[in-house]
Order: C-alpha cells, then sequence, then structure tokens
C-alpha cells in the first residue's frame, strides 16, 4: 500500500503548521510518498516558493530536485536558512511525531562519530603544528643551502602552518556539532546528557 502525504501549510500532515511563524513554508509545499510494502520513502518538492531542502550529517542543505529517497530520521527543511523556515523529520508527517526515539538513537551514533573525529584532529592538529614550526629551523641548518633558498622555504612553512592549521580543526567540528546535534523536534541543541538520555526539554523523547 501506498500512502501520498501533502505537507505544507494546507497539507495532510499529521501536525499543524503554524501561518504565520513558518510564512516561508507554501500551502502545498513537498510531498512524501510512503510505500509500506518495500518500505521506501520519496520526497519531492510541489513547486514551493522557498524550496524544500535535506539536512545532510553535516548540517548542509542538500535542495531536493525531482524525487530522492528519503529514511525515517532524515531532516526536511521547508524554506531553507529563511528566519520562517521549519526543520522537520521524515516520519513526523507520518506519525504526528508520538516518539523521537530513532531520531534520538541516529542523535547518538552521529555524536560518537563527531566526539571521534574531533579527538583524532585535535591529536593531527598538534602533531602537524610541531612538525611544521621545526621546517625553518630545519632550513637554517642544512648545509649548502642558498639565502634564497632557505627564504623561500621558510615562507612555504609559514604559509602551510597557517593554512593547514585551518583546515577541519576541533573548532570546525565544534560548529558542524552545534548543527546536527538538535533535538529532532524543536531543533534546540543537545547536551551530551540530552542526547544519552534520549529526551530534551521541549518533551521529545
Amino acid at each position: 500500500m501506498i500512502k501520498e502525504y501533502i505537507i505544507g501549510r494546507e497539507g495532510n500532515q499529521n501536525f499543524k503548521i503554524d501561518d504565520e511563524k513558518f510564512s516561508a513554508v507554501s500551502r502545498r509545499h513537498a510531498r512524501l510518498t510512503v510505500d509500506e510494502a518495500s518500505g521506501v520513502w520519496r520526497l519531492c518538492d510541489e513547486g514551493s516558493a522557498n524550496g524544500t531542502y535535506i539536512v545532510d550529517d553535516k548540517g548542509n542543505l542538500l535542495p531536493v530536485t525531482g524525487e530522492v529517497v528519503v529514511a525515517p530520521t532524515t531532516r526536511i527543511s521547508l524554506g531553507g536558512k529563511r528566519y520562517n523556515a521549519l526543520t522537520i523529520v521524515a516520519h513526523t508527517v507520518v506519525d504526528g511525531g508520538s516518539t523521537f526515539a530513532p531520531d534520538f538513537d541516529e542523535l547518538e551514533r552521529r555524536l560518537a562519530d563527531l566526539k571521534q573525529r574531533m579527538s583524532k584532529k585535535r591529536n593531527d592538529l598538534k602533531w602537524r603544528r610541531i612538525l611544521l614550526a621545526l621546517l625553518p629551523i630545519a632550513c637554517l641548518v642544512i648545509p649548502g643551502l642558498g639565502n634564497e633558498a632557505r627564504f623561500i622555504s621558510i615562507s612555504v612553512a609559514s604559509l602551510l602552518n597557517a593554512v593547514l592549521g585551518s583546515i577541519d580543526d576541533p573548532t570546525t567540528l565544534a560548529e558542524e556539532r552545534s548543527r546536527t546535534i538538535v533535538c529532532p523536534k524543536c531543533g534546540r541543541a543537545l547536551t551530551d546528557k540530552d542526547v544519552e538520555r534520549h529526551c530534551c526539554p521541549c518533551g521529545a523523547h
């Protein structure tokens, strides 16, 4: 059996969208089709004024063009980066947000992955900075290296230190965390304890 849901301010999703608060959402904004036999969920934009987007694991907005396959825990943005846009989780269209247990399971996995990446980046960054700091010194003591070659080597080493030190550093990953480890119901940034306890002050659990 295939079920079709129109998502929008006049849609048939299982929750109401506030007209004033989420005015970036069109009356008929997007369509979600659920094939219960195969378990495949498909999403497409219905010609909305402000677009439909998938929020990926890093918090980036990917525009929906044509029909795309989504998971029940996929985050969908109706209206993109506009202040009056709405971000929902796919399964809430069907169940109205009666439970967010699968979303918190996904958040636990995502948080563990982020912590592992942050730890690795901090360690890599420490050793990279040590090696790059030693490179100019090595250029000064290498015998037979002319003054011009020394100057170029030191300049290149300084440039690499500045550029490589800013790529995917822990600060960048912390910003990614603030965009992705959020409540599936209200969008509030979650603490480690919130994720661990599978709950949010807004009542999602």
